[in-house]
C-alpha cells in the first residue's frame, strides 16, 4: 500500500475576518433557530447581493416579537435571514449496507484505487458508512487487522462488490467526514462516474481560494440522476453548521462550503449524493458532497483538505 507523508493542506475557503466571526458567533448564540451564520454575498430574489453580509440560516421564518428579531445589520454588518429547513446530510439511510434492498444507493462513493496488492480501496461519506446494527453512527471506526464491518456496494451496471470497512472518522466540531473501505478485487471496479470526468485517481487538489460566484461540479448518481450538476459558490461558514444525520442525531460541522443551484437547473445535490468528490472547472477536486437545506436550494460541501491530511497511508492512492 502506498504510503503519503502528512501534511497542512492548502486552505480553499478566504478566511473570514476576526470581526465577521465574532459577530457570527454571537449572532447564533443570541437567536434560537439558527442552524448556521455563513459569510458571502448570497441572493436576494436570485440576485446577488452587491457586497458581503451575515447570511443566517434558520430553520423557519414565523412572527417573532421585536427581542426574537434578527437585526440589519448586526454589530455592524447587514444580515440575510436564510430559511434553510433542517439542514440534512445527504444519505439515504442509516445503515452501513451501501446496496441496502434493490438498487438504491443510500451514498455515493468518492474515489476507488487500486492498492497495488489486488484489492480496490474506496473512499466515502463517513456518515453515510459508519453506522451500527442499530441505527448510530460512530464517531471514530478503526477495524480489526482482519477486517472491519462488512459493506456491500453496487456500480452503475449493477454488479455487486462486497468488502469492509478499515477505518473513518466523524466528529462534531469538525471538518472531517470519511471512511475507507476495501474491496477483493479490482476489475471492473469502477463505481463512481467522476472517474469518467476526472479520470483514474490520484487527483490534483484545489490548493488556491474559492472566487465569490465560481461555479462548481459533482457528477450525480444517486436516485435515478445521472450527469454533471453545476452550482455557484456563494457563502462559507463563519459557526459551525448543525446538520441533521441519517441516524437522526446532529452533527456540527465547521469551514462548510455552500453552494447554490443554479436557477432553472436541477438541485445541485439531493439525497443519496453524500461522498460525491466536488469539483472545479480546472478539474481539481475542492471537496465532498456534505449536505443541503430541506429546500435542496443550497448544498453543504465539505473541503477536500481535512480528509487528504487525515488520509496518512492512503492519501497517495487518491489524491496528488
Amino acid at each position: 500500500m502506498a504510503v503519503g507523508k502528512r501534511r497542512a493542506h492548502p486552505r480553499i475557503t478566504p478566511r473570514v475576518p476576526r470581526e465577521v466571526a465574532r459577530a457570527a458567533a454571537a449572532l447564533k448564540a443570541q437567536f434560537s433557530g439558527v442552524a448556521g451564520v455563513f459569510w458571502g454575498r448570497g441572493k436576494t430574489a436570485r440576485r446577488r447581493h452587491r457586497k458581503p453580509h451575515l447570511c443566517v440560516h434558520v430553520y423557519w421564518k414565523r412572527d417573532v416579537t421585536d427581542a426574537e428579531l434578527i437585526p440589519n445589520p448586526f454589530m455592524g454588518f447587514p444580515t440575510d435571514v436564510i430559511e434553510v429547513g433542517r439542514p440534512q446530510a445527504h444519505a439515504l439511510g442509516s445503515t452501513c449496507d451501501l446496496v441496502g434492498s434493490g438498487l438504491v444507493r443510500h451514498g455515493t462513493i468518492a474515489a476507488v484505487a487500486d492498492d497495488g496488492a489486488g484489492s480496490a480501496i474506496a473512499l466515502m461519506s463517513g456518515h453515510v458508512v459508519l453506522a451500527t446494527a442499530h441505527g448510530s453512527i460512530l464517531t471514530d471506526y478503526v477495524g480489526t487487522p482482519t477486517g472491519g464491518t462488512p459493506l456491500h456496494a453496487i456500480d452503475d451496471d449493477g454488479a455487486l462488490f462486497r468488502g469492509r470497512v478499515l477505518r473513518g472518522r466523524l466528529a462534531n466540531h469538525r471538518d472531517i467526514d470519511f471512511a475507507i473501505a476495501r474491496f477483493g478485487g479490482v476489475a471492473g471496479m469502477a463505481l463512481n462516474p467522476v472517474h469518467r470526468l476526472l479520470g483514474a485517481p490520484p487527483f490534483g487538489t484545489r490548493s488556491v481560494a474559492l472566487i465569490d460566484g465560481e461555479p462548481l461540479h459533482h457528477d450525480a448518481i444517486a436516485q435515478g440522476r445521472r450527469g454533471r450538476m453545476t452550482g455557484s459558490f456563494d457563502q462559507q461558514a463563519a459557526t459551525e453548521l448543525e446538520l441533521r444525520l441519517p441516524d437522526g442525531t446532529s452533527g456540527d460541522y465547521v469551514d462548510v462550503i455552500a453552494v447554490s443551484s443554479l436557477a432553472g437547473e436541477p438541485p445541485f445535490s439531493i439525497e443519496g449524493d453524500s461522498g460525491s468528490l466536488v469539483f472545479d472547472d480546472a478539474r481539481t477536486v475542492v471537496g465532498m458532497v456534505l449536505g443541503s437545506t430541506a429546500h435542496h436550494d443550497i448544498a453543504y460541501v465539505l473541503p477536500i483538505g481535512p480528509v487528504v491530511d487525515t488520509l496518512d497511508d492512503v492519501r497517495s492512492l487518491f489524491f496528488l
